[in-house]
């Protein structure tokens, strides 16, 4: 059926990130040689997965977390499938709208656990990915290590990547302003000890602009 199918090929993918991403990071110096490029809501659970896969490997956590770490990061978002087109497309949100889009992890939840079937750890990632360390995120306003360590580091890479997408308040030319803008924000929203592993898995001096690359 339909939801089997999308289990395996989710689980395909993950595999693929795996793969790739294990051959190629010994000679990645740069984010952006990591970053696939193109209409965000088709990239970003992608870019997501690749930069959460290469933290994963970065930190020595073992096989099976990386597994699903990969997987959870690609399902992170699955909520948003239910939410009025009209609301994704907008840049700017009203409160009403932030609200309808801020249910998008409580639904990606139940999609995970009780129509894929997915373990509790991966469907925590959808529930979690927008908590904060300081409490100030949602859906339940957790902090610290309340937030599972999956959602921790997927929810990072995730911001990472709207941050080098422009899909936040921030503006950034490239991955050295968008690394600045993650330092700024800093332990509010990052565990700090993450924070600083992620900074220094790649050159600070990383000055690709992302409009070019995207031409």
């Amino acid at each position: 059926n339909a939801k089997q199918d999308a289990v395996q090929m989710i689980g395909e993918i993950k595999d693929k990130i795996l793969d790739d991403v294990h051959t190629i990071l010994p000679d990645v110096k740069y984010c952006s040689q990591l970053k696939l490029l193109g209409n965000y809501y088709d990239c970003h659970s992608l870019n997501t997965a690749i930069l959460s896969t290469a933290l994963g490997y970065r930190l020595n956590l073992d096989e099976d977390f990386i597994e699903k770490l990969a997987k959870a990061a690609l399902l992170h978002d699955i909520g948003m499938t239910k939410l009025p087109k009209e609301i994704l497309e907008k840049t700017v949100l009203s409160q009403q709208d932030n609200k309808i889009f801020q249910t998008h992890t409580k639904i990606g939840y139940k999609i995970l656990k009780y129509e894929m079937g997915m373990p509790e750890d991966i469907c925590l990632v959808a529930l979690e990915h927008h908590e904060n360390n300081d409490g100030s995120g949602y859906p339940f306003k957790l902090s610290g290590e309340q937030i599972s360590e999956m959602a921790r580091i997927i929810g990072m890479c995730s911001f990472f990547d709207d941050l080098t997408s422009n899909r936040t308040t921030n503006r950034v030319k490239n991955t050295k302003d968008a690394l600045r803008i993650m330092l700024e924000v800093g332990s509010r929203k990052f565990t700090p000890q993450l924070l600083y592993q992620f900074v220094n898995m790649y050159n600070y001096n990383d000055l690709e602009s992302y409009e070019e690359m995207a031409q």
